[in-house]
């Protein structure tokens, strides 16, 4: 999303509600085209329903968009997550206990389970590239966890310094520096030094 006030929603270009359903969004796609093929519609909106369909098409897509908007809820998910989530919330509380004593295999073990039991949580991915990289294994795959929780939550500030932790131990600098570099702002002005 644009840091412009006046930035619509992918669901005001497409033209739906937020609980919209995935037939409802095939439907007010083709409800555009016909519209930019009658002449009733500039190109410039048809292309940016297009770019809101492809957001708002892809389940994993929608999840991150909605969670960028503040919506941690969607219709199409609300059944299934909040018990599987509760126990991922368990699993990781363990993990957590586990990495604190030093037995980072056994915690290794329950940072999988918890990814597994909720894959939209960035937070899980990112315990479990640390822990991957922390017990020796394979360096492409705690990068591979490590990123894929950065994609989920680009802006939560312990996800990224965890991914540049990784980054750091597989060797690249440049990239950790970046990382490191690009999420200080989110620091409050009081911790910054003066000039």
């Amino acid at each position: 999303m644009n840091g412009s006030p006046h930035r619509t929603t992918c669901y005001a270009d497409l033209g739906v509600s937020r609980s919209a359903s995935q037939k409802e969004i095939e439907t007010a796609l083709w409800r555009w085209r016909e519209k930019w093929r009658r002449g009733e519609a500039l190109e410039e909106s048809l292309r940016k329903a297009e770019q809101a369909y492809l957001t708002l098409s892809d389940s994993h897509r929608r999840r991150a968009y909605d969670r960028l908007l503040g919506v941690n809820r969607h219709p199409a998910w609300v059944e299934e997550r909040p018990r599987r989530s509760v126990t991922a919330r368990k699993v990781f509380r363990r993990c957590r206990a586990l990495m604190k004593r030093g037995d980072d295999q056994g915690a290794l073990k329950l940072a999988r389970r918890a990814a597994a039991l909720d894959p939209g949580c960035a937070l899980y991915w990112s315990a479990l590239g640390l822990l991957v990289a922390r017990s020796g294994g394979c360096l492409r795959e705690a990068v591979r966890h490590g990123q894929r929780g950065y994609e989920l939550e680009p802006a939560e500030r312990r996800v990224a310094l965890s991914l540049a932790a990784i980054y750091e131990k597989a060797g690249l600098r440049k990239r950790a520096l970046r990382l490191r570099r690009d999420h200080r702002w989110s620091l409050p002005d009081i911790f910054q030094p003066l000039p």
